[in-house]
């Protein structure tokens, strides 16, 4: 989106405001978090069904005719963390183990997928 202007990049943050929950449950809850970011909830998922969601949207977002929408084809990808609540967390910390596994997709080269890093 850096790249084609921010009339384009508001049609692509749009459009993905459409596209995540058309792969997702009537359950789960999508906000955006941030300018480009987006915050997803699954309610009673386990992390390796989250790890699957997520793959399917990153593949959704990645496949999805963008010359359609904004006239001229351009490639959109997505990085995803995914972490799972546990009883002893607050919303805070789960978020922020998630947001941890972004920064690695992001570091890792973009267009990824990854999960929490397991302690122990």
């Amino acid at each position: 989106m850096y790249h084609h202007g921010h009339e384009t990049g508001d049609i692509v943050l749009t459009s993905i405001g459409q596209i995540i929950p058309a792969q997702l449950r009537a359950q789960d809850l999508v906000a955006r978090w941030g300018g480009e970011e987006f915050l997803v909830i699954l309610p009673g998922t386990g992390i390796d069904s989250a790890m699957a969601s997520a793959e399917r949207l990153r593949e959704a977002l990645r496949s999805y005719d963008w010359k359609a929408v904004v006239g001229k084809p351009i490639q959109v990808t997505i990085s995803v963390g995914v972490s799972e609540l546990c009883e002893s967390d607050d919303m805070a910390s789960v978020i922020r183990r998630a947001d941890q596994a972004l920064y690695r997709g992001k570091v890792g080269g973009r267009d990824r997928v990854e999960q929490e890093e397991v302690l122990g």
